[in-house]
């Protein structure tokens, strides 16, 4: 279903309002979304603080293996999550900064 050009788009928009399941499996998704795959990522890119460790980590893990890890625009909403540090994970995304 994440393979049809008309659905992905709509559920990466509803990311904030998903339930941590499905959330998971949007992130695990990401590769075999059809492009452009910018639009998982970026959606999912400002709610990044409210991702748990292991969806922080499977969501770098694809950021690694995409050309998306130079994209401006998401390297920003990164910056700003590892800058928090009230936010408990800020440290894993500051390492794959400096990657």
């Amino acid at each position: 279903m994440l393979q049809l050009p008309t659905v992905y788009p709509i559920l990466y928009q509803l990311f904030p309002d998903l339930d941590s399941g499905s959330k998971t499996l949007l992130i695990e998704k990401l590769p075999l979304a059809p492009a452009p795959i910018a639009i998982g990522a970026l959606e999912i890119a400002p709610h990044i603080k409210g991702l748990t460790k292991n969806q922080l980590i499977s969501y770098l893990e694809f950021l690694r293996t995409s050309k998306l890890s130079r994209n401006r625009k998401l390297r920003k909403q990164l910056k700003l999550a590892a800058r928090d540090h009230g936010f408990v994970y800020d440290y894993l995304i500051e390492g794959f900064l400096d990657e």
